[in-house]
């Protein structure tokens, strides 16, 4: 989807509104951002992890500076400098999270005799493994198809990505 138009008028229709939550998929954030700020939209935008996007930015035409979003803590800089030395040029989009998924799916393969059990045994693992370090930190599984990651709340700027606030 490409146009959200339709969808922004019928919202501004309905009076006040605070913010917008811009839950979309990459390659969408950009044009939405955009287009809410060409129908009128002055009040804040907000999302997730997809709002970590240069490319999105660009695309926003500058209506997404300002605005912010919560995502996962960054890995470590010591990560982040191996990583970048070996991929130079590369995203670090959900870096950590896409380092750590093959190494949790090996932790739970590798104890595995009966390969008709794999798929089970991994999936058991996924929902209880307990401080996992990982390129993402320490984490653990909440037994809700969900991981305790440490989180960020981030400010889009123009040519990057500033923390407001962080866990631990």
């Amino acid at each position: 989807m490409k146009d959200f138009r339709p969808f922004l008028t019928k919202l501004r229709a309905r009076g006040e509104v605070d913010a917008i939550s811009a839950l979309l998929l990459p390659g969408q954030i950009g044009i939405f951002a955009k287009q809410a700020r060409e129908l009128g939209f002055t009040k804040p935008l907000f999302g997730i992890e997809s709002f970590e996007d240069l490319n999105e930015i660009k695309v926003s035409g500058g209506a997404l500076v300002g605005q912010w979003y919560i995502n996962a803590a960054e890995p470590s800089a010591e990560f982040i400098k191996r990583f970048s030395g070996k991929y130079p040029g590369v995203s670090l989009y959900a870096v950590g999270q896409g380092y750590d998924i093959p190494g949790l799916i090996a932790k739970a393969s590798a104890p595995v005799k009966d390969r008709t059990l794999l798929r089970a045994e991994i999936n058991k693992f996924l929902h209880t493994v307990r401080d996992y370090h990982g390129a993402a930190g320490v984490f653990s599984a909440d037994g809700k198809n969900a991981f305790t990651f440490a989180a960020v709340v981030r400010e889009v700027q123009a040519d990057g990505f500033k923390t407001i606030s962080a866990t631990k």
